[in-house]
């Protein structure tokens, strides 16, 4: 009761006031600050992983290729895009053999001409001289590498 006698009001009305409303709001924004730039640097790595592994599928089965059939298998990745394209010489000419595209757009090698050869032994080799050459493609900024080196082993990290 109130000083003059009158019941006093209680209000049971279930709901939230303006304040917790904007409190949790602003919670979850703040949330989203923080996990928006996280989940695009994991997607980025993960499209980075994607890519390093398929074009180890690809260099793999090229050498595999080129000691099946004796001839000079070709890989080249595209210099502006992740398209690759595979080629087999057969009697002085190229043969398409495969092509396709990565997941990841940023890449770098050092081999010339982004092109690695193998010999019909499966030595990988420089398209410019056709010497053995070991040597290294990075997808994703350095995040994710494959190796192939001198002895023909083909491995991605």
């Amino acid at each position: 009761m109130s000083e003059r006698g009158a019941p006093r009001r209680t209000y049971e009305a279930g709901g939230f006031t303006l304040v917790e409303a904007v409190v949790v709001v602003a919670v979850l924004g703040l949330l989203a600050a923080v996990t928006v730039p996280a989940a695009a640097t994991a997607e980025a790595r993960a499209g980075a992983r994607s890519a390093a592994c398929q074009f180890a599928l690809v260099l793999r089965e090229a050498q595999a290729l080129a000691q099946a059939h004796g001839h000079v298998v070709a890989v080249r990745l595209g210099e502006r895009n992740a398209r690759y394209s595979v080629t087999e010489t057969i009697d002085g000419q190229l043969v398409p053999v495969d092509s396709g595209c990565l997941s990841a757009v940023t890449w770098t090698t050092n081999y010339p001409q982004a092109t690695v050869e193998f010999s019909a032994k499966g030595w990988p080799c420089s398209v410019v001289t056709h010497a053995p050459r070991a040597g290294t493609f990075t997808f994703g900024g350095g995040t994710h590498e494959v190796v192939v080196q001198l002895a023909g082993r083909i491995r991605w990290q």
